[in-house]
């Protein structure tokens, strides 16, 4: 089953673009890595080594259960105290820390594939998820990239009509992140594509955000996230990651009075953090690929 996952992932250019990315922004540690794993890596992989990594990994971990929806809490607490009384548990393994790469230079890898189009990735640090200046980064990302109002949906789509779709988002892990922009476009249109990326992110560094579109961005976001608590499975998972990143249930009307919190200064904050030349990783999958001719298509990316 495992196996077959990989083969549709590597049949989809732009998670092959995705995982390329990841391998040079978090090199040589386990977030660099397909989270699949190789077909080579599991493969080989024995039973015994499966069930140890279950023991050292899983079994010594404090589990949270959290239960949604219409059943009385007295019954759901007997069934979980019945069903997790026979887990048992042992010392677990501590994780292993994210560690990003102390060089200065502009990091850029291509994967050759049989298709017509290039999917694109640009990947810069950010923080972690318990960084007070998430909701800030979250507003970044609806201005620059993640709606289609977004400042990169309308020059690279509406306007020059590069790509046929752009996106931009955060993924942010306890003790570290990584802010994403992807779009998929022709072969011809990487470079200009490109520039207008740097251009749009080096813009909003420099002067921060204007009145209406920071209001349409917090507008948009605590919309989304209001949207996004109204079902008892979107419920449930916010409760339990609370409460195992947090120690805590986090209000949703605590979150809404965050983003309403943010302003053009600390939006304008995140940006400058966000977008440093020489920190920014490049990957693409698409026809007949080298990274040398990607290299030199991402030096606005480069550069001061």
């Amino acid at each position: 089953m495992i196996t077959e996952e990989i083969r549709m992932m590597e049949d989809q250019p732009a998670a092959v673009a995705g995982e390329a990315l990841n391998s040079i922004l978090w090199p040589g540690q386990g977030i660099g890595r397909p989270i699949a794993g190789t077909m080579q890596s599991v493969g080989s992989i024995p039973r015994q080594g499966l069930m140890g990594y279950w023991k050292r990994r899983v079994r010594g971990l404090r589990p949270v259960l959290v239960v949604a929806g219409g059943i009385p809490e007295k019954e759901a607490r007997e069934t979980a105290r019945k069903a997790l009384s026979r887990v048992g548990r042992t010392p677990s393994q501590a994780p292993v820390r994210a560690k990003r790469v102390k060089v200065r230079e502009l990091r850029v890898k291509a994967v050759a594939k049989p298709v017509q189009q290039v999917n694109l990735a640009v990947g810069m640090y950010a923080f972690g998820r318990m960084d007070p200046r998430r909701h800030a980064l979250r507003i970044y990302s609806v201005i620059l990239g993640e709606a289609m109002s977004s400042r990169l949906f309308q020059r690279l789509r509406e306007e020059e009509g590069l790509v046929y779709s752009v996106s931009s988002g955060a993924h942010l892990q306890v003790d570290d992140g990584a802010f994403y922009i992807s779009a998929g476009l022709e072969p011809a249109n990487v470079g200009k594509a490109l520039g207008i990326i740097a251009g749009e992110m080096r813009e909003l560094a420099a002067k921060g955000p204007g009145a209406a579109e920071l209001k349409r961005a917090k507008d948009y976001a605590m919309g989304q996230f209001a949207l996004g608590l109204e079902g008892t499975t979107q419920q449930m998972f916010w409760v339990g990651d609370a409460l195992m990143t947090r120690g805590r249930v986090v209000e949703p009307a605590e979150t809404l009075e965050k983003f309403k919190a943010v302003d053009a200064k600390a939006v304008q904050a995140v940006a400058k953090e966000i977008f440093q030349p020489g920190k920014i990783c490049v990957a693409a999958a698409g026809p007949e690929l080298q990274t040398e001719t990607l290299t030199a298509a991402a030096q606005p990316l480069g550069g001061a």
